[in-house]
């Protein structure tokens, strides 16, 4: 039984992959995933911002008004959920 022994030969002009080709693909997914990240966390923010500690800031700033002696703060009521519930309750 022979073995047949074939040797595979490049042209001179051709070249291997570079790794760093892929080493550049890798940092390029890495920063594009990083700035997908960064934009999630920035729009996660403004959404809790907008949504949540607006509406708290606003009945703190009522309380603050009444607790210095005025008694004609109100804090207002944009909301039908629990924060709303609760600047009904101070309001009212």
């Amino acid at each position: 039984m022979q073995v047949l022994n074939i040797a595979i030969h490049r042209s001179p002009g051709a070249q291997e992959p570079p790794s760093s080709a892929v080493e550049n693909l890798h940092r390029e997914y890495n920063l594009v995933l990083f700035g997908a990240l960064l934009a999630s966390v920035g729009l996660l923010y403004l959404l809790f911002s907008y949504f949540f500690r607006r509406p708290v800031k606003n009945i703190l700033q009522a309380m603050t008004e009444t607790r210095g002696g005025s008694l004609l703060a109100r804090a207002p009521v944009r909301r039908d959920d629990e924060l709303g519930a609760v600047a009904r309750g101070f309001t009212n």
